[in-house]
């Protein structure tokens, strides 16, 4: 099969994002499939482009026309709409009208990985090119944490929300990895239960113990006696390293002979000058050391003697599953599917999420407990090598690729292909001329019945007018 998988976001980076697509890319093209990954380029915003090589687009003439076009339309009709609310729909059109420039048409599926993607690509793709998602975590409450939406009254969670539930019910199946996710999306997004399939990530577990065996970097090795703690998370508010340094400084008061890796890039430089500020201000120099971003984390794991996650939400974290892969045990909070990844006492510890004094006192029992801590690091590698294997995960996405394929009809050999008239492209007036740049290529490849604005927008913007 040829695969293409999409994300609306940025790729390569050291997210988890980026390391399941890796693993399930790597998995197929084992088995013989040919795999694409569609995202944004990391350091050109208005670019998407194939990661693995080929086509490059840049959206800025598709961007420019959908903007300035939407907007005229929009100021003149539905001049209260929410600029923050336009800009992300408009943001999607662009996405979606460059991705129709990879003739969509050459690939056996499509997979997306995130909300957005799955939406666009249900927009733009042929009928006959079966569709699936793996949503890695719920975008909405992310930009809660973030701060980006107010609260869950204000307009921006309500148009996220319904944009969480059309990228959900858009593939022919979506796949989450926890049940707290399926959860979620069935209750506050109202998502039937049928319309979601659970599927635990997957790691290649041969090649993560081949790093394992590694020898980490000599010049981070802590003093004889030391006991190594290591946070593999990015500095990312929802990461909960504010946490992390309360509980280290409580901690620092009955044990002192630790070090505390944060492992872990940042995007927000001010994120990190935070945390250097705090670990200044409750004197934990000492203990805490921001190693950034590695390419050695299974030989740091296998290093350390625990494993700390204190996020406030997560769904998978590769983190959990890389530390049983090595063989460490974990301290890691209860937010989200972490509790269905950690047997408390058996594989590991838990604590309540922003919990700081618990997270210190489960710190010290097992720094404390040398004998809970070996017996929860077997059963962590025992639990990970049988669950978290990459064939696993392999054979459970064909199973799902297989029912996908077998729901669309094939393309009839003799069809007229159907392709949008310039004229319907945009459900309003606009003068615009369509024979120049990267319009000609655009209008042959979008299916009938594709418009700006999307018409299930405008049936959720007519929803909230009226009620308001």
């Amino acid at each position: 099969m040829r695969i293409l998988l999409t994300t609306y976001f940025s790729l390569p980076t050291f997210t988890g994002l980026n390391t399941y697509i890796n693993v399930l890319k790597a998995e197929l093209e084992e088995h013989g499939h040919q795999v694409d990954v569609l995202a944004h380029h990391p350091s050109m915003e208005q670019t998407v482009y194939l990661v693995n090589g080929g086509a490059t687009i840049d959206k800025t003439e598709i961007r420019n026309v959908v903007y300035g076009e939407t907007e005229r339309y929009f100021k003149q009709h539905w001049p209260n709409v929410d600029p923050w609310v336009l800009n992300a729909e408009m943001g999607r059109y662009t996405f979606e009208l460059a991705a129709s420039l990879l003739r969509l048409h050459q690939y056996d599926l499509i997979h997306a990985q995130d909300v957005i993607s799955a939406r666009a690509m249900r927009r733009v793709k042929p009928e006959q090119v079966p569709l699936v998602a793996t949503i890695h975590g719920i975008y909405t409450k992310e930009l809660l944490y973030y701060g980006w939406i107010t609260d869950q009254e204000s307009l921006q969670w309500k148009y996220m929300a319904e944009q969480e539930r059309l990228g959900v019910v858009s593939p022919y199946c979506t796949l989450v990895p926890t049940k707290w996710m399926k959860n979620e999306f069935r209750n506050v997004f109202r998502i039937p239960e049928r319309r979601l399939k659970i599927s635990p990530y997957g790691i290649n577990v041969e090649q993560f113990l081949r790093r394992m065996k590694a020898e980490p970097d000599s010049s981070i090795e802590p003093p004889p006696g030391t006991f190594v703690m290591a946070c593999v998370a990015r500095i990312d508010p929802i990461k909960g390293h504010k946490t992390l340094m309360e509980a280290l400084s409580l901690l620092k008061e009955k044990q002192d002979h630790f070090v505390c890796w944060l492992i872990g890039g940042c995007y927000q430089k001010e994120l990190q000058a935070e945390l250097e500020k705090e670990r200044l201000t409750r004197k934990l120099e000492n203990h805490v050391i921001f190693l950034g971003d590695r390419a050695d984390v299974p030989a740091l794991l296998h290093r350390a003697d625990i494993m700390i996650l204190p996020s406030l939400q997560e769904n998978h974290p590769f983190a959990i599953m890389e530390a049983h892969l090595a063989g460490t045990a974990v301290v890691a909070s209860d937010a989200g599917g972490i509790p269905e990844m950690i047997r408390h006492e058996e594989n590991g510890l838990l604590f309540e999420k922003q919990n700081a004094a618990q997270l210190a006192d489960k710190l010290l029992t097992i720094m404390n407990r040398p004998k809970l801590r070996r017996r929860m690091e077997a059963a962590a590698r025992a639990r990970g090598i049988k669950r978290w294997s990459s064939d696993s995960l392999y054979r459970r996405i064909m199973q799902v690729y297989d029912q996908a394929r077998a729901s669309v009809q094939p393309a009839q050999p003799n069809a007229v292909k159907a392709s949008v008239w310039p004229a319907s492209l945009f459900l309003f007036e606009t003068d615009r001329s369509w024979d120049t740049g990267p319009w000609p290529a655009i209008l042959r490849h979008l299916p009938a019945g594709y418009s700006i604005p999307d018409i299930q927008f405008m049936k959720w913007l007519a929803a909230k007018e009226g009620n308001d």
